[in-house]
């Protein structure tokens, strides 16, 4: 509704609509489960296995790829126990589900079969044997359960989904009641010269103006693309010609940003606009990397650590220091040009890896 207009038109899309689901089912918006890389490594190392996954390679997965978490204030033993207990919190989340190793007896065909399909009496899929369940397990002599994803998630829904419940976690960490304030993924927005799909547009705690974030957001694969950038600046010139504060999300899984991203966005920031609140500060991107969406909250790293509570910066603040820590921005400051008008000019610093 906010972004309707006559020539504007929304809808969500289906793979939008899976995302959010798909995130209920995780935890939550405010859940850091997307936000912790043992539990991505868990999830796309199954996704990866037709069958299944042992227990054992499960929490192998999860221990190699910990990261920072559990996080440093964690009690030693629970520290020890975090990788099982990533994979315990994926089982009772119903995420990872059982699956029963069956060999036929008669063609020795191998098939993993969910627990609530195994009977008595089997039925071989490919030779049509009918044979006892006891007698095919009976034929070796240890039978070890696998873990795979539901049918309903297919692996390509996964990897677009993590990354955008990382950075909507981070989102939902801003100020008080943000995780409670309604967001929307995957929408479809059509006006006079532009056409796009934006990957989250969320609403953040703040009394006055309102506070949007439009964002894309990207795994390992993939890049936020100057195209990109430009569709969601024009969603935000939209919303805050209406009033309404809109920052630009732009983050991916990555450690560092390419180089024709980071370019994309250091031209947003020398065309920054002032913030519509009463305390002047420049609307800048709000860009976060692999970095920034895996560490556990309170590290230096996460982006709600950057801001001081009283300092009066907000997500203008945390916009800034994401762009000093991610584009080489070294200082950003207004100046009147020669026709008398107040602009935010820029320095940049090399950054050490692009």
């Amino acid at each position: 509704r906010l972004l309707a207009e006559p020539g504007w038109s929304v809808r969500q899309t289906d793979r939008g609509r899976f995302s959010m689901r798909l995130i209920q089912m995780l935890g939550g918006s405010d859940s850091y489960v997307a936000n912790q890389p043992a539990i991505r490594a868990v999830l796309t190392t199954t996704a990866a296995a037709h069958d299944g996954r042992p227990m054992s390679a499960l929490i192998q997965a999860a221990n190699n790829y910990r990261g920072k978490w559990p996080g440093p204030l964690t009690p030693e033993r629970a520290a020890q126990e975090y990788p099982l207990n990533a994979v315990r919190y994926l089982l009772q989340k119903k995420v990872l589900q059982p699956a029963l190793p069956v060999r036929c007896p008669d063609c020795t065909a191998k098939v993993a079969i969910r627990a609530e399909d195994l009977k008595s009496e089997m039925v071989c899929e490919l030779c049509g044997s009918v044979f006892p369940l006891g007698l095919a397990l009976g034929m070796h002599t240890r039978n070890d359960w696998l873990y795979r994803l539901p049918n309903s998630i297919p692996s390509d829904r996964l990897s677009e989904t993590l990354p955008v419940m990382s950075a909507l976690s981070v989102l939902s960490d801003y100020g008080w009641l943000s995780a409670l304030y309604p967001y929307v993924l995957g929408m479809e927005i059509s006006a006079p010269g532009l056409k796009c799909e934006v990957d989250i547009i969320a609403t953040l705690s703040q009394n006055f103006p309102p506070l949007i974030v439009v964002g894309e957001v990207k795994s390992f694969r993939d890049t936020v693309t100057s195209q990109d950038l430009q569709n969601l600046r024009q969603i935000q010139s939209h919303l805050r010609s209406k009033g309404i504060e809109c920052f630009i999300l732009a983050a991916t899984l990555r450690d560092t940003l390419p180089d024709d991203t980071i370019a994309a966005l250091r031209a947003m920031c020398e065309d920054a606009q002032d913030t519509l609140s009463p305390l002047v500060n420049p609307v800048l991107p709000i860009v976060l990397t692999g970095n920034n969406l895996s560490v556990p909250p309170h590290d230096d790293d996460h982006p709600m650590s950057w801001v001081r509570p009283g300092s009066g910066m907000g997500i203008a603040g945390i916009a800034l220091e994401s762009c000093r820590r991610n584009l080489g921005l070294k200082d950003i400051k207004q100046e009147r040009d020669e026709t008398g008008v107040y602009r935010w000019t820029v320095e940049w610093v090399e950054l050490e890896t692009n």
